[in-house]
């Protein structure tokens, strides 16, 4: 098995002469992961917002 070692942290960024490819799918990657919680978050709180206006609105007992 072959493991990958670099000497320095700029072969290490440079990925080998694919920093080109990896580093983009990195930060794109990341940024979809960011967003997601973002947006999960919002519709989250979202929901919790139209929950409480409807229980205010026409009780709680008519909820079910």
């Amino acid at each position: 098995m072959d493991f990958v070692a670099w000497d320095s942290a700029i072969a290490f960024f440079r990925m080998g002469g694919y920093a080109a490819f990896v580093w983009p799918a990195f930060g794109i990657t990341a940024a979809l992961m960011a967003a997601e919680i973002v947006l999960l978050t919002r519709r989250h709180r979202s929901l919790l917002r139209e929950r409480t206006r409807r229980v205010t609105e026409v009780g709680f007992e008519k909820m079910s």
